[in-house]
């Protein structure tokens, strides 16, 4: 099965989106990224440019290793996440 956009749907351009990013945003890749079209220098290039608040954190797995559960993977993804979280939204979160 293969998934595609709607023929009506925005050309998503990344680079151009980014610079509006107003939120604090943690960015989650894998630098062996196995999705078609995913390109990890592409991923870091589009975090670099990210104004503001951000944190990245590298999982390695390829692009659905993170949701194995339990693995390596994911606790460093739910760890990174949870501690992101308590960063950013404060220890009452």
């Amino acid at each position: 099965m293969v998934f595609t956009a709607p023929g009506d749907a925005p050309v998503l351009d990344p680079f151009a989106c980014v610079p509006r990013v107003r939120v604090p945003i943690l960015f989650g890749m894998s630098p062996d990224d196995e999705m078609p079209g995913a390109v990890s220098q592409v991923t870091r290039a589009v975090f670099d440019r990210i104004p503001g608040s951000k944190d990245l954190v590298d999982v390695d797995g390829g692009h659905f290793g993170l949701l194995e559960h339990p693995s390596v993977a994911f606790d460093r993804a739910s760890e990174a996440q949870a501690a992101w979280l308590a960063r950013t939204l404060g220890a009452a979160a």
